[in-house]
């Protein structure tokens, strides 16, 4: 996937989007290792590690919402992070 326009498999699970839906990209990985040690910290393994709205990478911008899979471009996109598709998205 490049920077420039990507596409939203939506899967089964209906969305509403609409074109112009605002949408927040989160790296997969890292939430996932967020979220076991937030639950890890109930015992005293991790500290301060509870994933928050502010754990995105990036900001995007439906272009072309469609039934199966819409289109959306980025407005941004942390230097140090690239789009790929196994990415969570969250729409707001």
């Amino acid at each position: 996937m490049s920077n420039n326009r990507f596409k939203i498999d939506k899967g089964t699970k209906s969305w509403k989007i609409r074109n112009g839906t605002r949408l927040y990209l989160f790296n997969t990985k890292q939430i996932a290792e967020r979220i076991s040690c937030y639950i890890a910290s109930f015992v005293g393994r991790c500290k301060d590690t509870e994933p928050t709205d502010k754990d995105y990478y990036g900001k995007a911008f439906v272009t072309d919402a469609n039934e199966k899979w819409s289109e959306a471009e980025p407005i941004y996109i942390r230097p140090d992070n690239k789009i790929t598709k196994d990415d969570l998205i969250i729409a707001k």
